[in-house]
């Protein structure tokens, strides 16, 4: 294993012996059977808007397998239709100033709609701003379900996110968000071929006087598998920029940066930083349930190597 470390997320000792979905998805993992029934009974909820039964059931579940399995029948379920859908775009901004300003991340909708007309049939509705990750929590998946099987249409009750006020140098994870009907076959690919225009157009949107900002849109993905997405490339990012500053400065100083890992009790992988021998600042990259602990892993790896960084 990489680092020699070990997955530090744990299932819960204790859970709700009497929620439907655990059961079931306890009992297909253990047949080793997709009966289609935990399928159906995710179905039902959804249409019910009982989305704790299933909120409750993803995190307190007994193990991250059943986790897992769980989450990838509910994105099944919600991703089944292939006409109407609610999707989203991880955009991770790095963004500075000397002197105290603010950012509200406003976009221009009519820019990203034109660059996205290619992809598909219709264009229902794009966010006029980059949400956060609160806001993008409030989209329940009976939401989604709705939409994307056209049972209602989607109406945005987001509000705009307050301007963020920033002094120095911060990282932001947001999301873009689109409704949209008719997925073209090489939607994907368009999209790739078009992600640099997409950084500019955000990067136009958000820049003002005295503010340097540095925008990544990451993949195209179903709005409900949206969050995890971003949360690893984020996770990454601000470690990136941590570590650069670090490693920098003790270049500077004609010191090597070293890097001791270790894990919690909890879901962080613990990385205390030393220049030299001498001690500087401890990190986190803090894991959510359903990320991938050996990508991770392979993710801090590669990011050493670039910077050089010494593992110990």
């Amino acid at each position: 294993m990489l680092f020699n470390l070990t997955d530090p997320r744990l299932g819960s000792n204790v859970y709700p012996k009497n929620n439907i979905i655990i059961e079931q998805a306890v009992t297909e993992v253990l047949n080793k059977e997709q009966s289609g029934l935990l399928a159906d009974l995710l179905m039902s909820l959804l249409e019910r808007n009982q989305d704790s039964t299933i909120n409750i059931a993803i995190n307190l579940a007994p193990s991250l397998e059943i986790t897992e399995y769980i989450w990838h029948s509910l994105n099944h379920v919600l991703e089944s239709s292939k006409g109407r859908q609610l999707l989203a775009i991880p955009v991770i901004v790095v963004a500075g100033s000397a002197q105290s300003i603010g950012l509200d991340f406003a976009i221009s909708s009519n820019a990203v709609q034109e660059l996205f007309a290619p992809m598909f049939e219709t264009i229902n509705y794009i966010h006029p701003s980059l949400i956060s990750v609160n806001q993008l929590s409030q989209v329940s998946p009976s939401v989604i379900y709705a939409v994307n099987n056209n049972k209602n249409q989607y109406v945005d009750k987001l509000a705009n996110p307050e301007s963020q006020e920033l002094s120095g140098e911060d990282v932001y994870l947001r999301f873009l968000l689109l409704d949209v009907s008719g997925m073209k076959y090489d939607c994907y690919q368009i999209y790739q071929n078009t992600k640099m225009k997409l950084m500019h157009v955000l990067l136009e949107s958000i820049k003002q006087d005295g503010l340097t900002v540095f925008v990544i849109p990451d993949m195209l993905v179903p709005l409900n598998k949206a969050y995890f997405a971003g949360n690893v490339l984020y996770q990454e990012i601000v470690l990136s920029v941590a570590l650069s500053n670090l490693a920098k400065k003790s270049r500077m100083q004609h010191k090597n940066t070293r890097v001791k890992l270790s894990t919690d009790n909890v879901n962080s992988i613990i990385l205390q930083v030393f220049a030299d021998a001498e001690y500087q600042v401890t990190l986190k990259w803090e894991l959510s349930l359903l990320d991938d602990f050996d990508y991770v892993c392979s993710q801090l790896n590669n990011l050493f190597t670039d910077l050089q960084l010494e593992v110990v």
